[in-house]
């Protein structure tokens, strides 16, 4: 919003300011990334409550994605008790893959090239959706390259 960039992708939140143009690109529930091994990979989808009994991997308190699932789960009474925070999201997926517990992401960000042994299952009750979008200044024409990239950002997250 200071003119330091054209635009950026990412998760924004659209906080009624006539400054900001967010454009969604696409979105993705929140989901339970689980080591395949017969448990739960071929569920179409889980509870919340299912997973209580497991051990649990989150991002840490204060990070948007530990925020929107804090506040999704306290307006259903419900109450995220992880067995292990992390900061980043690849640490969580090491620590599944290794078998340390199940890792609660958005199914996007799970690289099934670099994870092959892991899947995503969504979950619900509640079902908590994160979104990636582009952000650019509402009074703000985007250059020619600029346009040309969000066009390709939004064709490859369409196609995801």
């Amino acid at each position: 919003m200071a003119g330091h960039a054209e635009f950026g992708i990412g998760s924004f939140e659209d906080d009624g300011t006539s400054e900001a143009r967010i454009e969604t690109l696409m979105e993705s529930p929140l989901s339970a990334i689980v080591i395949k091994n017969g448990r739960f990979e071929k569920r179409r989808r889980l509870t919340w409550d299912e997973l209580t009994a497991s051990e649990l991997i989150a991002m840490r308190r204060g990070t948007r994605i530990r925020t929107q699932i804090d506040e999704a789960l306290a307006q259903t009474g419900q109450e995220l008790k992880p067995t292990l925070e992390v900061s980043l999201i690849t640490t969580a997926l090491a620590l599944t893959a290794e078998g340390a517990g199940i890792s609660i992401l958005p199914a996007h960000m799970l690289p099934k090239a670099q994870f092959p042994t892991l899947a995503a299952v969504p979950l619900s009750q509640p079902t908590v959706k994160r979104h990636v979008s582009l952000l650019s200044r509402a009074d703000f024409t985007l250059s020619p390259a600029a346009e040309q990239f969000a066009e390709i950002a939004r064709r490859a997250w369409s196609a995801k």
